[in-house]
């Protein structure tokens, strides 16, 4: 892996917006509720590094089957440029959106 910034906790994260960093942590499924009253979650392909004091979500499309069954609640290491703050509006469901990894890159088993 490239020799980056390497981050493993919430606080780490603001002195690095909009640098290429590499995030380790515990490789999680992002659950969600399919209808606002439905108590029930569901997994529906998106995916959160859970690391000490908060999260920060990967970024793009649905990740393949066959990396969640390899790292989920694995610890992991991965390579991406690190965003704060996307923009809070009216067109994001929640007011304040967790910090995000774009373009997730080089996604390994931590050491």
């Amino acid at each position: 892996m490239t020799e980056l910034v390497a981050l493993s906790s919430f606080e780490e994260l603001k002195a690095h917006d909009g640098q290429q960093v590499v995030i380790e942590g515990t490789y999680a499924k992002r659950m969600s509720q399919r209808k606002m009253n439905d108590p029930k979650l569901y997994f529906f392909g998106f995916v959160d590094i859970q690391v000490d004091g908060g999260t920060v979500q990967l970024s793009g499309f649905r990740r393949d089957e066959a990396e969640v069954a390899q790292f989920e609640d694995k610890r992991v290491r991965v390579r991406g440029t690190l965003v704060l703050d996307r923009g809070a509006g009216a067109e994001y469901a929640r007011p304040e959106p967790k910090p995000t990894l774009v373009d997730p890159a080089e996604l390994v088993l931590a050491d």
